[in-house]
């Protein structure tokens, strides 16, 4: 097995790649058609490392890969990557947004460009691809004209080219990446731990007394996140992200006062915090 190796959603030129590329810049990226291999190459120990796409700041979570994180439990978060998302649409050279009969780009960049969509391709179809890069390649090989909705970098292909760039609806758009692993990360004095919870019963103050465990000891509570059990309807998993490490001793305390409340815990990890606003 050769070291150093990251596992990001491809082709090249998507934004996945870019986030692995700032998380380690000499790492040797592999690119993937899916989040879930990337998963099961990890869990399988058949590359190192795994990049996912955990939640954007316009559209919330990346539910497919919180459901990820729920059914390989052997996995565990180490790091963290923020950047900052800019979308380009794209053409075959030549091609003008008048003659646009089809968009294609992966659902959630589909839903930040949704206004900028609305207003300039009202008629055109939206068609989900497996990323942004790889409609880039959709829409080199439909039959009709089209368009993709993909990070710049991907248009590196002669005969395209960018017809706008920067149409995310809002300019701050970000997303927010965690690296996946067969272990997490050492105490680096700023760092993050990610924990799953549910629980066996549903009564009065449940959560809230889960909650008052990071109060009473002041420890901050980034995001909380809840999500059906698909077990019974009104049965729920919160997914928790908090400040500190599992080896410090306030997170340790707060770790274990919190399950010894809950039916199900399960440690994500604890990994350094990115710098974002």
């Amino acid at each position: 097995m050769i070291g150093n190796r990251i596992a990001f959603l491809g082709p090249e030129g998507s934004y996945s790649e870019q986030a692995a590329r700032n998380y380690n810049p000499s790492a040797n990226l592999v690119p993937f058609n899916s989040f879930r291999a990337i998963s099961e190459a990890v869990v399988a120990r058949e590359i190192e490392e795994g990049i996912l796409a955990i939640e954007n700041s316009l559209t919330g979570s990346i539910i497919e890969n919180l459901e990820v994180l729920l059914e390989f439990q052997d996995l565990k978060i180490r790091g963290e990557v923020v950047i900052p998302i800019h979308h380009s649409l794209i053409v075959k050279a030549g091609t003008n947004t008048e003659q646009v009969q089809v968009v294609f780009s992966h659902p959630q960049a589909l839903s930040q460009c949704k206004n900028f969509i609305s207003k300039n391709l009202p008629h055109a179809s939206l068609v989900a691809s497996l990323s942004t890069s790889s409609s880039v390649t959709d829409m080199i090989t439909s039959p009709i004209p089209a368009a993709s909705i993909a990070n710049h970098n991907a248009a590196s292909q002669e005969g395209i080219e960018i017809l706008k760039t920067s149409i995310e609806d809002f300019p701050n758009n970000a997303t927010r990446f965690i690296i996946i692993s067969n272990s997490d990360n050492h105490q680096t004095g700023n760092d993050k731990t990610s924990l799953c919870i549910s629980f066996d019963s549903d009564k009065s103050g449940i959560l809230y007394n889960v909650l008052g465990e990071c109060a009473k000891r002041g420890v901050n509570m980034t995001k909380i996140e809840s999500r059906p059990s698909k077990l019974n309807l009104g049965n729920y998993i919160f997914f928790i992200d908090i400040e500190g490490h599992r080896d410090d001793q306030i997170t340790k305390e707060t770790l274990s006062a919190i399950k010894s409340k809950t039916g199900k815990f399960l440690l994500l990890g604890s990994y350094p915090q990115a710098k974002y606003n």
